[in-house]
């Protein structure tokens, strides 16, 4: 009766504890990768993250720059004497000057638009990555 039993028992752990441990060791190998795979992308955005924001400050104090630039020449523009056969008018040059400064400044805002934009799609992907490491954590709890 007793070889019975060990037989029966070895049977049991063969068939079934086997295939559930297999199973919660797979389980884990594919979160351990899946955690691994999260985490190096995390790293690349966030070293990407830094890169735009190097970047942006790069170019915000260029754009500083060509702020003060632009407000002198508009205050240089106002201290220059009028010519008195203009009746007080800005010179054609001046103004290509002033016209070619407020494109200036429309590019750059459209420059920063683009990276604002660009920020916030690496943004809501990082959020995505975080939310579905969150959601597969929740999982393997349940």
């Amino acid at each position: 009766m007793e070889v019975m039993s060990t037989e029966l028992m070895k049977n049991i752990l063969d068939k079934e504890v086997m295939n559930s441990v297999t199973q919660v060791a797979d389980s884990l190998a594919d979160w351990y990768k899946m955690a691994q795979t999260i985490y190096l992308q995390a790293k690349i955005l966030d070293k990407d993250v830094d890169l735009y924001k190097q970047r942006l400050e790069k170019f915000n104090q260029n754009m500083d720059e060509k702020d003060r630039t632009f407000h002198e020449e508009i205050i240089n523009v106002g201290l220059i004497r009028p010519i008195p056969r203009h009746n007080g008018r800005i010179r054609g040059q001046d103004m290509r000057s002033l016209r070619t400064s407020v494109r200036e400044i429309h590019s750059g805002q459209e420059e920063i638009s683009t990276l604002i934009k660009g920020n916030k799609q690496l943004v809501d992907k990082f959020c995505s990555l975080a939310s579905k490491l969150n959601d597969n954590e929740r999982a393997g709890e349940s």
